[in-house]
């Protein structure tokens, strides 16, 4: 389902009241596999499936009533065996473009702070670490720094947590050189 849509004319009331029970049931699990279509009221609902966007939009007029739907399916993306895999709600609408430019926002108000000794935000700490997890879940940006990243990270994690300004510090500069070396190769 990448980009499904559905025209629906002259709908009854009461079609249409049917569609929306039958896409609560599907919603919930509760769907019979086989359509009942053989009563003079049903209009069967699509199958919604994993999406990322679903819009619905009804207009009555003389003949009924009209219904359009629209949907787009959830970003699938490559686990470690190679398989497609659904990302989790919060990964979902991230694309790489929009993560990369949200963690160089986040990195920088984390190191203008750490150069200012100043401990960073936790807010901005957070989203970092966030998306620094995030990035290391796509293939082919960079795979072989993945590792010492993350270890990088978690050691800036444990001295954020600590608050150890110095750790935090040379946790940083380990992470600003690892991010020139994966952007040296990759960008």
């Amino acid at each position: 389902m990448s980009g499904d849509k559905l025209y629906l004319e002259d709908l009854t009331q009461a079609q249409l009241a049917n569609f929306f029970r039958n896409l609560a049931d599907r919603l919930s699990g509760a769907a019979q596999d086989a359509d009942d279509s053989s009563a003079a009221d049903s209009v069967a609902a699509p199958n919604p499936g994993e999406f990322k966007k679903l819009k619905i939009s009804i207009k009555g007029d003389a003949g009924g009533f009209s219904l359009k739907w629209k949907s787009k399916a959830m970003i699938r993306r490559a686990d470690a065996e190679g398989e497609g895999i659904a990302a989790p709600a919060d990964e979902r609408e991230v694309k790489y473009k929009t993560l990369k430019k949200r963690m160089k926002a986040n990195f920088k108000a984390v190191t203008e702070s750490l150069g200012a000794d100043v401990m960073p935000g936790e807010a901005a700490v957070a989203a970092f670490l966030e998306d620094s997890r995030l990035m290391t879940t796509f293939p082919d940006k960079g795979a072989e720094f993945y590792a010492d990243y993350e270890r990088a990270c978690t050691d800036f994690s444990r001295a954020f947590a600590a608050g150890d300004l110095g750790a935090c510090k040379a946790a940083g500069v380990t992470l600003n050189q690892l991010k020139k070396d994966c952007h040296g190769r990759y960008k």
